[in-house]
């Protein structure tokens, strides 16, 4: 099972990436429970590619409260998650394993 395959999401967005950075914004979201994943899809088939049995992604995968991950710290919605109540900035480290 790959676990980071993203199936159910309330929005996504494509971005460029310009200086080593990239930003976006999304409008008018709804107050509630929210977690954020950036993927740089380096071979852009639009799918986060895995290695090591499927347990670690071999591209560059940033999410919401993380600054690194691994084998005993697997992202998660639970510990990636914020609660949105307000405009909000969110900044995410893009983590290049």
């Amino acid at each position: 099972m790959v676990l980071y395959q993203i199936k159910k999401y309330f929005r996504k967005k494509h971005t460029t990436i310009v200086n080593k950075k990239a930003e976006n914004t999304f409008n008018n979201l709804p107050k509630g429970i929210y977690a954020v994943t950036i993927l740089h899809d380096e071979n852009n088939n639009g799918k986060i590619d895995t290695k090591f049995m499927s347990l670690l992604p071999d591209e560059c995968v940033g999410f919401s409260n993380y600054d690194d991950f691994g084998l005993s710290n697997r992202p998660n919605f639970k510990n990636a998650n914020f609660n949105l109540d307000k405009d909000t900035i969110i900044e995410i480290k893009v983590i290049y394993k």
